[in-house]
């Protein structure tokens, strides 16, 4: 062990405090990306489980549409802790609730109403309306990559879903994935 003679300690307090500052200051941002993030990831649950359960609810049609929107659930809770302190034990509350929804084959609509639920009450904390669109205009090339790496395992290279040996449709094809 080491010891720091007693001068040190007061400019070491203010190295420290200066870090928590900075990092306190880049915050803002930070909890803006994490909020558009996640209503992201809400609405696109949302979306993927409409498509993959009957419209009243308590019959997967496309387990992979529906293995989706939880994927885009579990991703949005690891991201929580990073939203503003105001709203983070409600949207951790309101992911929880459509997670359990999700489980018991509850109807798309009402699964829809919940996520626009939480998306309003990070808007709200975030200050007014997410702006869904990129502020820079969108990359053909980097909109391919992202493809390649997080939806061709599930569609395929051409977007129409994988090939299966039997596909609940006879062609072959794993259905709800396009």
């Amino acid at each position: 062990m080491r010891i720091i003679p007693i001068y040190c300690k007061p400019l070491l307090g203010l190295l420290l405090s200066a870090c928590v500052a900075v990092r306190a200051a880049g915050q803002a941002t930070d909890s803006l990306s994490v909020s558009r993030r996640i209503v992201a990831a809400a609405s696109l649950a949302a979306k993927e489980y409409a498509i993959g359960v009957a419209p009243r609810g308590g019959r997967v049609t496309a387990p992979e549409e529906v293995s989706e929107a939880r994927q885009f659930l579990e991703q949005a809770r690891l991201d929580v802790g990073s939203l503003p302190s105001a709203v983070r034990a409600a949207a951790d509350a309101d992911l929880a609730a459509l997670e359990a929804m999700i489980d018991r084959v509850a109807p798309p609509d009402s699964v829809a109403q919940r996520a626009g639920t939480l998306i309003q009450r990070i808007a709200a904390a975030a200050g007014g309306a997410l702006d869904p669109y990129p502020q820079r205009p969108a990359s053909l090339a980097r909109g391919a990559a992202v493809f390649r790496e997080q939806c061709v395992q599930c569609h395929g290279p051409t977007g129409r879903g994988r090939l299966r040996p039997r596909g609940p449709g006879g062609d072959g094809r794993s259905s709800g994935s396009a």
